[in-house]
């Protein structure tokens, strides 16, 4: 009796840490919603570090291959929807109509330099995509140098979470594992 219950400890926990480590696989359908926070008025953007200087917000997301065709990420303040973004994967660029970085969605700038922004981006794809969870994104607000290129001030935008939405169906199969584990301990007494 015991000697089953030894052996369903170890299952479980290799189990509940194997799914929970390293990668996430998001389907269609699903959203990977990262939020974030502004602080352009204490930190700027370079040359002169002034909240007006930061024209570009990039997101890097840590894909694993193979890599979807297409991603599209929207920016929101709050439940206000400031742009989209569509384009190939790993980085997405939103810019304000000043900025010289050349791709990208256009947006309103001014609840990002001003730190008012409840910030929310939505990632999502048409294909199954991979994110790397041991590496993390990470978010950029700079100002474009040219085509492609920004100088960043990494204290002026800081990534406050990160969330599948809706919440990814392994969890349910965790729960009901444990579940009829429970079930088949009881059994045992």
């Amino acid at each position: 009796m015991y000697r089953t219950v030894w052996l369903l400890v170890p299952c479980l926990l290799g189990l509940c840490s194997s799914l929970h480590a390293g990668t996430i696989t998001v389907d269609p359908g699903e959203i990977v919603q990262f939020t974030f926070s502004t602080d352009a008025e204490s930190f700027g953007c370079p040359p002169s570090f002034t909240a007006s200087d930061c024209d570009t917000l990039l997101l890097v997301a840590p894909f694993v291959s193979p890599l979807p065709d297409t991603v599209t990420a929207q920016l929101f303040d709050g439940s206000n929807l400031l742009g989209t973004s569509s384009g190939m994967c790993c980085v997405v660029a939103f810019t304000s109509a000043s900025s010289l970085y050349g791709s990208g969605d256009v947006v309103d700038f001014t609840s990002i330099q001003n730190g008012s922004i409840d910030g929310i981006i939505d990632l999502s794809s048409t294909q199954a995509f991979v994110l790397d969870t041991d590496i993390g994104a990470t978010l950029d607000l700079g100002h474009a140098t040219g085509a492609g290129a920004t100088s960043s001030r990494s204290a002026s935008a800081t990534l406050t979470g990160v969330s599948i939405v809706p919440e990814p169906s392994q969890d349910a199969g965790i729960t009901t594992l444990i579940f009829l584990s429970l079930m088949g301990l009881r059994r045992l007494y």
